[in-house]
Order: C-alpha cells, then structure tokens, then sequence
C-alpha cells in the first residue's frame, strides 16, 4: 500500500505534519499489512490513498482512482462533526465527498448528521492503549505528545486504606482565547479551587500553584509526600502538552473531576481527558457534552451506583453543568471514610475499567474494504 501525503513548503502550518503524524494511524491501522509512506509529488500517481490538507484547495482532490483520506483525529474543538467540511457541513459538501472517493476519518461522532463518508475511529484509544502497552510503531514515526515511555505506566490497584484525598483534576485551558472553548473548564478550575485542599488541580495557566507533576519526570518517585514537597518546578512546566499526571496522584484519591475537551454541541470526543484516569484505575466525572456518559458505556466501560450521572442527558448546556456541579458539591461533601468504602466495595468495577483496555482490540478502519 502506498500512501502519499503532499508536502506544501509554502504551508504556515506544515510543521503540523510532524507533530501530528499520520502514520501513527497507519501503523496501528495495518497491523498486518505494510505501507510506504511518500510525500513527493513524483510518486502521488501511484498512490493508493491520497492524504488531503484542504478538500478546497488540494491540488490531488480531484485526482481520480486514489482513495482519499481527510484527518481530523489530532486536535477535538466544539461542534467537530457539523463544521468538519468548511465550517458549514451540508448535503452539497457530502455529495462531493462522496465523488472524489475522499473519507473524514474523525475521533468524534454526531448522531444528527448521517454521511457513508465520515468514518468514526477511537483514534485517541488507540494512541492511550499503544503508549501504555509499548506498541511497536516504525521507527521513523513521530509519536504524538510522546515525551517518555516512562511516562506511561499503568499502576496496581489497591485497597483504598491510605488514600488521604479525593480527586485529581486536570484542566487545562487556554486563558488568551476569545472563543467559547474552554468556558466551562474555566468554571471547574475556579470551582475546584474552593476545595484545593481535597486534591489537586492542574491548571497552571490560570495559577502557576496548581502543576501537576507528570509522570515521567519522577517515574521512580512511590511516595506522594515527595511529589507534594518537590522543588517547583522541574523542567516539564516549559514543555507542554499532553504529560500523564503523576501516578502518586491517582494513588491518594478516588475520582478524576475534569472538563473533556468537547463542551458544547453535538459532537462527542473522548480524549486522553478521560482515557488516562480509566487506565489508571480513578471514577471519573467528566463534564462533556450531553450523552458523554452513554457514549462510554456503550463502548464497555462501567459506572458506579453511588455518582449521580443524570447531568449527562440535560442538552441545555448551562442547566447541564448547574447539575454537575451540584454532584461535585454533593461528592466532595462525602467523607474519606465514605469515599474509601466506595472504593472498596466497587473495586472490581475500577479493575474492569482499567483492563477493558488490555480486552479491547484497536479501532481500525477497513481501508481495503474503502478501496475496493
């Protein structure tokens, strides 16, 4: 299978060629199979499958025979599925996706809109699962936000008697945008921070007190008063990006209280937001879009009794999260004690989460089937 991916040196936003590489899809996508991955125009005939930037503007759009292939699998914004074609998704668009053979291959999925050519793929399961398992990608592929293996190790679970703390929360946000993105993870960082002593919180754009260590900094660290009396920072505050929490963290508390990183619209995302403190072995309660919540039980991964997931069917968006937050309150209100029997007696739900990831195969699109 050859695969051609055109190289425009005149694109501002080349370099995403680099830290988004697309043959991270391929080498999970064709496990059995090999590929030869080109980006000169000289061998784009001969391709099997065309990669395209820009259906408006790619030269190769038209180019008959090749399938096409259009990724929207690195990066999740609000109402994905809707504005994927031009920002303003009609039947026109489908139609000439569909008469130059060309596919959206996308992370998330929106049961308004229905399109032969919008190709759902776990994308970001498969990048969670091949980062914790080792997965053996190609030497000259560019993994994705992959600074250390030793970032990635999934811990043992125990029995909740040490525990000291409640929940671990991740939010990053972006403080500079003029967008709506990020408008309710900027509520939950401000929310959480009423009741910072209960756990900790990762958001060091809008504080530079609330880091969290990530894991492959102090990957021999098994002791979490080390991590809460380590000299701050190290090094990984100027990197950026996507670097698990430290597993101490996870270790000392119960429950992941997050915004995922689709918050309002139609489309739904699941992200390494929520992926992580599954495979690490947390309770999770995301604030997502409406229906978050089935989506992922749809996909096999068990809740507990004891959280209150109602605000997951409230499509009002506001109403949705005065209802979230009203579980939180309810949650952090809960004693230690409480929490631990909690945990203990669902142990065998969190063990299932976490080995859901271990049971499940990779998500791959059947590209043969495209081509024929």
């Amino acid at each position: 299978m050859i695969i051609f991916y055109p190289l425009d040196i005149q694109d501002p936003h080349q370099h995403l060629s680099k830290l988004c590489d697309y043959k991270m899809f391929f080498d999970i996508n064709n496990t059995s199979s090999e590929y030869t991955f080109v980006t000169d125009a000289e061998f784009a005939g001969a391709a099997d499958i065309l990669i395209l930037n820009s259906i408006s503007k790619d030269k190769f759009a038209h180019r008959p025979a090749a399938l096409k292939l259009y990724f929207e699998i690195f990066h999740n914004y609000e109402h994905q599925i809707k504005n994927i074609y031009f920002n303003n998704y009609d039947d026109s668009v489908s139609d000439l996706f569909e008469k130059i053979n060309c596919y959206t291959i996308t992370n998330a999925v929106d049961s308004t809109i229905k399109s032969k050519n919008i190709i759902y793929n776990d994308f970001l399961f498969n990048r969670t699962k091949a980062y914790y398992n080792r997965y053996p990608f190609n030497n000259d592929t560019h993994k994705w936000y992959h600074i250390s293996d030793q970032g990635y190790t999934i811990p043992n679970l125990l029995s909740a008697d040490n525990k000291q703390k409640i929940f671990v929360a991740p939010n990053n946000i972006h403080p500079g945008s003029t967008q709506d993105k990020d408008m309710y993870r900027k509520k939950i960082v401000a929310k959480l921070k009423e009741s910072v002593s209960l756990g900790y919180i990762g958001s060091i754009e809008t504080d530079p007190s609330l880091f969290l260590y990530p894991h492959f900094e102090l990957p021999d660290v098994t002791d979490i008063t080390k991590i809460e009396n380590q000299e701050f920072p190290l090094h990984s505050k100027k990197l950026g990006g996507y670097m698990p929490p430290h597993n101490e963290y996870y270790k000392n508390t119960f429950i992941s209280i997050y915004g995922e990183t689709i918050e309002q619209g139609n489309s739904i995302a699941v992200t390494e937001k929520t992926y992580d403190p599954l495979i690490k072995g947390h309770f999770i309660l995301p604030f997502s879009t409406s229906g978050f919540i089935n989506f992922l039980k749809s996909k096999g991964f068990k809740f507990p009794q004891f959280i209150n997931y109602k605000y997951d069917g409230i499509v009002d968006n506001d109403a949705r999260y005065a209802a979230w937050g009203d579980e939180v309150d309810r949650l952090l209100n809960m004693s230690l004690n409480e929490w631990k029997y909690h945990w203990n007696t669902n142990l065998n739900l969190i063990k299932y989460n976490q080995q859901l990831f271990q049971q499940t195969e990779y998500d791959c699109v059947a590209l043969d089937h495209l081509m024929s």
